[in-house]
């Protein structure tokens, strides 16, 4: 199949940034790194309502729409701290999930230390008992098992919609649409918001940016 209609089949949105295992994606996206870092108070407080029998096992977090992983690997690894430091025992899990023409190459690359981010050391690095997988189908459709997820977040996600509701004529990006354009846009992401944000656990919790 030629790359297009590969990218077709696949319902590719838009490409990478750069190349596989090239982690250009973190590298490019400093503004993603602060709108983590300004959602690390909320996160925190959702990990600490937690109810306590999910730390009698595996705690089990969700990051979706990851990129390739270097943005919220900071916040990941104070999240893992804190349950480290809480509940010793506790084993973590972190579920990746992106399209499945993702750069999951340089996730892998930065969570394992195989490339770094600068000032960030990889949360694998610091603890046993953490675990990485990753999911290569989009959040529109159940990307995990049901009641298996605890803690779920997606950050810097607002341009990915089940549909587009128009093309935009003053610039790239949603954020640039202005007059009924926006309006669409802004129509279509409540209906998204709607339909969209269910737990996948009873008692779980969930955030996004």
């Amino acid at each position: 199949m030629a790359a297009n209609g590969a990218n077709e089949a696949l319902g590719k949105a838009h490409v990478p940034y750069g190349s596989d295992g090239s982690g250009l994606y973190s590298a490019a996206t400093l503004g993603c790194f602060r709108v983590i870092q300004e959602a690390k108070p909320m996160i925190l407080d959702a990990l600490s309502e937690l109810p306590l029998k999910f730390y009698q096992g595996c705690v089990r977090i969700a990051d979706y729409g990851t990129a390739d992983g270097g943005t919220s690997m900071p916040l990941l690894g104070d999240l893992i701290d804190t349950i480290k430091r809480n509940h010793p025992s506790t084993e973590v899990e972190v579920s990746y999930e992106d399209q499945p023409t993702n750069d999951f190459k340089s996730l892998f690359f930065f969570v394992q230390g195989l490339k770094a981010i600068e000032n960030v050391e990889p949360y694998l690095k610091r603890h046993s008992g953490v675990f990485v997988t990753a999911s290569g189908t989009g959040f529109y459709e159940q990307c995990f098992p049901s009641n298996s997820i605890h803690l779920g977040m997606s950050f810097t996600a607002m341009h990915w919609l089940r549909r587009k509701p128009c093309n935009i004529t003053t610039g790239l990006h949603m954020t640039q649409a202005e007059g009924n354009e926006l309006a669409a846009f802004a129509k279509q992401a409540e209906e998204v918001s709607e339909a969209g944000h269910a737990c996948t656990n009873e008692g779980a919790l969930s955030g996004s940016s």
